[in-house]
Parts: structure tokens; sequence; C-alpha cells
């Protein structure tokens, strides 16, 4: 959000894309470089990414321990999408069908949002994982809406909602080109390890002659 503040509206993003989308109009503005959601009842605010495979990332600048703020996700319309919130010690990650809300459909009890904390939601297909500060908190497999590419924020909170740092980015893959890597009989090993910003996981190995 490093752009000119505004009152009224998030804008268009710096890089030049599309421009946000917001549920009510005046609810979302830009203060110092910080998006900033107030006012009662639902609020959402997205971007067409054209990605329904992503992750999405944000820095919450406020505590979401009394809140019913966090991040939207695969939105069709008001009726449709998928969204994360806090709420004290609750983590609800949940769905939207046809007007009604699946509350949740996967949880964790156990987290509280702090000002700072770095909340990141992965979803490949039916798969979704949400981070706290790189560490995993919530898993699930749900197929629903999965082909939808708008992404962003929801404020279900009358309290403010500040945020910082927002990002969209493709789900990460990996193709290995068997001509290239085995030149015969024999075995190639991907290790996969690091952080939000590399692999993680089991290593793998891949045994066999081209074909």
């Amino acid at each position: 959000f490093n752009r000119a503040d505004s009152a009224t509206t998030l804008g268009t993003p710096s890089d030049a894309g599309s421009a946000w989308v917001e549920s009510v109009s005046g609810a979302w503005q830009i203060l110092s470089n910080q998006a900033i959601s107030s006012g009662g009842g639902v609020k959402t605010a997205y971007l067409e990414s054209s990605l329904a495979d992503a992750d999405l990332q944000v820095t919450f600048k406020t505590s979401g321990g009394t809140s019913n703020q966090g991040l939207l996700m695969r939105y069709s319309d008001a009726s449709n999408y998928w969204f994360l919130y806090c709420l004290n010690n609750y983590f609800h990650l949940c769905k939207r069908v046809a007007g009604s809300n699946t509350d949740p459909v996967f949880s964790n009890d156990t987290v509280t949002i702090a000002v700072n904390d770095v909340v990141k939601v992965s979803f490949s297909g039916s798969s979704w994982t949400v981070y706290v500060n790189d560490v995993s908190k919530i898993t699930g497999t749900d197929s629903f809406n999965s082909t939808a590419t708008k992404h962003g924020f929801y404020n279900d909170s009358s309290g403010t909602m500040t945020v910082d740092d927002f990002s969209i980015t493709g789900a990460a893959s990996l193709a290995i080109d068997r001509d290239n890597v085995l030149c015969g009989s024999g075995t190639v090993t991907v290790a996969l390890t690091g952080s939000s910003t590399s692999w993680t996981g089991t290593p793998f190995s891949l045994t066999g002659a081209p074909s």
C-alpha cells in the first residue's frame, strides 16, 4: 500500500494491476501505507488475481483478539467465497455457499493473532493450509469454489482492521526435465526445505531411466 493516503478506497495497487473492489463504499482506506477498514457489518475487498491456486499473505497491525478480521479467498460473489478470521483464540477457515456460512470448515482454537503477526493462506486444488509466522496452524481439504480467482480481505468487526504487506503469489510447483536430469539409469533426490518462501516437506527420490 505504498501510495498516497485515501480516506475512501484502497485504489489501484502500485504494480498497476487490477483495482481493489470493495463491498461497502468508503469502508476501506489507506493511511500511512497501510490498509484500514472500520464500521459494522461484513466488509470485503478483493483483487482479481487470475490465480485459482495461490498463497495469500498479510501482516496484521492490529490484534485479532477481539475481532472478526482476516482474509478473503476464492470469491465469486457476495454469496459464494472462502474467508479466514480470528476471534479471541478462535482461528476459523470458513466458506459461504449460496448465501449460507459454514463456520468453521476447519479451525484451530488455540491461536491468537498479535500485532505484526504474519498470516498466510495457501490453497491449491482442494488443499488448504493456514500459517502464522511460518508455522502451520490449520490444514484441510475442500474443493468448493476451486476455480475462483478473486482474493483479498474480510472484516466482520465494528472495530478497526489494519494490515500491511499484502501479497498474492502463485502456488508453488515443481517440474523436472527427465531428459536433462536423468541421463541414464539411477536416482535423483530432491530435498524440500526452508520456510514460507521456499520448499518445505520430506525429501523424495526419482529412480529410473528416461523414456
